[in-house]
């Protein structure tokens, strides 16, 4: 997550990427260079860069601080053979892991979120209608193949099965310490949700400026969908110029 941040990839030929190197003028720790490039001066203002930076910078360096917590973790995960990391997050996992989620709260995103459907009962399904806020930005057919094949594992992950009911008989027998050595059928589903979710974001969602959030985030009861609405509505100060030129890249990632 950390190494594979939301990045609004477009499929037009004629984009431009811009690499921040680490800086290393400090020794080995994560940290990534202040210097604006020349590149960026047409889009975006100093401080505004610098900010990002800055704020990557400071996670960077708590997450990585030797620190009574981490000293504590790391002793006991020694201890208990790892078997900790399988029943929670470590502090790293906390500050560094959640870039995506960092991005779908920024102040120039909207959000639609997919109700769930109650209509054949408490199962875990959404609903299947396409929101009017999606037209522009993706095709039906897209958006009914991501419910579709989500309400279809959630439904195979419901399923009373021989396998099921041993696991559960089997977790009660030893008090549920057999969750900590593997995960439940339910839990495999989850990770396929989050898999599927993962590729869908990659291939289809993020060059279309969207992001779909894993409904686990939200306890299951609504899919969030994140919309990344041009930079061109918040034109800078700076740079008149930036509105025309935002507005035009925006353009090309969206369905034709």
């Amino acid at each position: 997550k950390c190494l594979n941040s939301d990045q609004m990839k477009a499929n037009s030929p004629n984009v431009k990427k811009v690499f921040i190197q680490r800086d290393y003028s400090e020794g080995t720790d994560i940290k990534f260079q202040m210097k604006f490039p020349q590149e960026l001066e047409e889009y975006i203002d100093r401080q505004s860069f610098e900010h990002l930076i800055d704020t990557l910078n400071t996670i960077y360096s708590d997450a990585e601080t030797m620190s009574g917590r981490t000293c504590c973790e790391s002793c006991l995960a020694c201890i208990t053979a790892y078997l900790t990391y399988i029943c929670f997050d470590t502090y790293y996992d906390k500050k560094c892991l959640n870039s995506d989620q960092m991005k779908a709260n920024s102040p120039n995103v909207k959000k639609v979120f997919i109700q769930r459907d109650y209509s054949e009962g408490t199962d875990i399904k959404f609903q299947m209608k396409f929101p009017q806020e999606l037209e522009e930005y993706i095709d039906r057919q897209s958006f009914e193949h991501l419910i579709d094949t989500l309400n279809t594992i959630y439904s195979d992950a419901e399923t009373m099965s021989g396998r099921t009911c041993c696991e559960s008989c089997l977790a009660c027998i030893t008090a549920y310490l057999t969750y900590i050595c593997f995960d439940t059928y339910y839990d495999k589903c989850l990770k396929k949700v989050s898999a599927f979710i993962d590729e869908q974001n990659d291939t289809i969602w993020k060059p279309r400026n969207l992001y779909v959030t894993d409904p686990i985030e939200r306890g299951l009861r609504v899919i969030e969908i994140v919309i990344y609405e041009p930079m061109a509505s918040h034109p800078t100060a700076d740079h008149p110029n930036a509105d025309n030129t935002n507005s035009n890249s925006v353009t090309n990632n969206r369905k034709p």
